[in-house]
């Protein structure tokens, strides 16, 4: 048996409510000594948006959960394998009680500001100008911009 890397979250269902604490374990497991060079753990989140239908030229986006994963990196010498293990977990939104206040927002998508893009083949961005209302989103309300 090699040496093997796990994530153990303490809640089983890997969901959680906006407030609480996420908590667990890196297990290691290894007959022998473990020799490396370094240990890194990495949190990532996402939130999917939709683009509304009956909304033609206004982005609205509806979510009320982020997705979030976990990576846990063992650096080891260049004889022994690096070690590498993800673990994706939820936390969803609580409605918010108080008012945001409104801090417009303006930005351009263009082809210069993207990444990645030069790397696309005979991509075709066109130079457009938003607008979002204000930068301070309630996660379970829907995204208003121009």
């Amino acid at each position: 048996m090699g040496t093997s890397l796990d994530i153990r979250l303490k809640r089983a269902n890997k969901i959680y409510h906006e407030g609480e604490i996420v908590s667990g374990v890196v297990v290691i497991t290894s007959k022998d000594t473990v020799h490396h060079q370094g240990i890194s753990l990495t949190m990532e989140g996402s939130v999917n948006l939709q683009l509304s239908a009956k909304s033609v030229g206004v982005f609205e986006a509806f979510y009320n959960s982020v997705k979030y994963t976990l990576k846990c990196d063992i650096r080891r010498s260049l004889l022994a394998k690096d070690l590498t293990k993800s673990c994706e977990f939820i936390v969803h939104s609580l409605p918010q009680k108080g008012k945001l206040s409104p801090s417009p927002v303006d930005f351009t998508i263009a082809p210069e500001t993207l990444q990645n893009i030069k790397e696309i083949a005979g991509s075709h961005v066109l130079h457009q100008n938003w607008s979002l209302n204000c930068c301070l989103l309630n996660i379970c309300k829907i995204l208003p911009s121009h």
